[in-house]
């Protein structure tokens, strides 16, 4: 027999035609684990986020779906938040729709990993009529394992060594500008230098390192800035 909803019943007849029949049981087979995927607006694989908290959402298909647990580690593996949603008391987990949600907040700066499971129905009890019961966690499936990186400092550059002191003069026509930022999710760096009017005269755009140099060439006499 297939996955299903069956109901079963049987009669006895003796020699002198009198018969009499059980009641109808109803018996459901359930020999799938649950199909479970992320769905918007969970992010990415190795999404880098400006937020303290991770918004997590799964599609599930299950007919006898029990309940669904979200497991949040942080960078040392080490679990920062476990929550089980059973189905008939959180109203996170939605039967009706296929779905369930949660939102880890409040979170520091690192990098997460998370994942979703799904077990199955396994109480007789919670089922119309007659379960065929499994041992608990049988019938269980869970997503792929994502990471996330959160990240709501903003970098700190600084000018390194050789970079030219505040209010120098300079007797030279080339100038360079060393800088290095204090970044763990470092995309680019800019190193910009302006006239006095402040139109740009040279600018260096770098990805990839930390740690970034200028040099600008056949600069005329006058009074310059730079930022970084």
């Amino acid at each position: 027999l297939g996955d299903g909803t069956y109901t079963v019943n049987a009669s006895v007849t003796d020699f002198l035609n009198q018969k009499n029949t059980t009641p109808t049981l109803t018996v459901t087979l359930d020999t799938r684990p649950p199909e479970i995927t992320f769905i918007n607006p969970t992010g990415g694989n190795g999404t880098i986020v400006y937020a303290s908290s991770i918004p997590v959402k799964v599609g599930i298909m299950e007919m006898n779906l029990s309940n669904v647990t979200f497991i949040l580690k942080d960078s040392t593996g080490a679990i920062a938040n476990k929550t089980t949603y059973t189905k008939g008391i959180n109203p996170e987990l939605n039967p009706s729709d296929g779905s369930a949600e949660i939102n880890f907040s409040s979170l520091p700066d690192g990098t997460y990993t998370y994942n979703v499971s799904a077990d199955d129905t396994t109480d007789v009890s919670d089922c119309a009529g007659i379960c065929v019961p499994y041992p608990p966690g049988s019938l269980r499936n869970a997503t792929e394992e994502r990471t996330i990186i959160l990240d709501t400092t903003a970098p700190m550059p600084t000018f390194a060594s050789n970079t030219p002191e505040n209010g120098s003069n300079l007797s030279v026509n080339t100038v360079t500008i060393n800088g290095t930022a204090a970044e763990p999710n470092f995309a680019n760096g800019t190193i910009t230098l302006r006239n006095n009017a402040g139109t740009i005269v040279g600018q260096q755009i770098w990805t990839g390192s930390t740690t970034g140099n200028a040099t600008f060439s056949g600069v005329a006499d006058g009074t310059y800035t730079f930022t970084f």
